[in-house]
């Protein structure tokens, strides 16, 4: 996603489609739980920092360091930072938003799949179903918490994808299907495979399977 053209949409006047895009996302997401997914550097922490101009506060959960703060910040608007270095950090962060209660303020988890390392090791010769299932347990239990956080506020928690099924080629976010029983709505961000340069959404849910909803160019 081109960050000069996100800059230049946020100067002009008149409303962009990127502007009638997040409108329609913001319509179907608003105060729900929801799980943002896809493959690395498809657009997915820009998208949310983007998505901050529409909220008068962002509260910004930021796990993965492969961004700059300086130069995404200017994307967005009045987003307030919090760095999580451990999974009791991250549930501490979350813990905090439950006792303040906010209101109409943008949360966004970026993203809960980059403290895979801390239970799962990088190289492992046997992989540990007790660590698997402490993983497992670990993003539940966020889920589970955000879910007190939202209704008043819109929650995005992010997330890399998987291979569900080789032969289906189904895509799902990387982590267990129980935890999704706390998500309203699940997107997953993909490039448009004629242009390689859009960036399409889809929306997965029990009521909008497999839709289309916007392209961010």
């Amino acid at each position: 996603m081109d960050l000069e053209i996100l800059e230049n949409e946020k100067t002009k006047e008149e409303p962009q489609p990127l502007d009638q895009y997040i409108k329609r996302f913001l319509k179907e997401a608003k105060n729900k739980l929801v799980v943002l997914y896809g493959e690395p550097f498809v657009g997915k922490t820009t998208f949310c920092h983007v998505l901050s101009r529409y909220f008068p506060e962002t509260r910004y959960l930021r796990i993965d360091k492969n961004f700059e703060k300086e130069i995404f910040s200017k994307l967005g608007s009045n987003i307030r930072y919090v760095d999580i270095n451990h999974p009791r950090g991250l549930i501490s962060a979350i813990d905090s938003l439950i006792r303040e209660r906010p209101t109409g303020i943008l949360v966004v988890v970026d993203s809960v799949t980059g403290l895979d390392g801390y239970f799962i090791p990088q190289d492992p010769t046997y992989p540990s179903p007790r660590l698997e299932n402490a993983r497992a347990k670990f993003i539940d239990a966020v889920l589970q918490k955000l879910s007190y956080v939202k209704g008043k506020n819109t929650v995005i928690i992010v997330s890399h994808e998987k291979i569900k099924d080789f032969q289906t080629n189904e895509i799902i976010p990387r982590f267990s299907r129980t935890a999704l029983r706390h998500a309203d709505v699940v997107y997953r961000m993909i490039y448009d495979i004629q242009t390689n340069t859009r960036r399409i959404v889809k929306v997965y849910s029990r009521e909008l399977p497999e839709i289309i909803t916007f392209e961010v160019v």
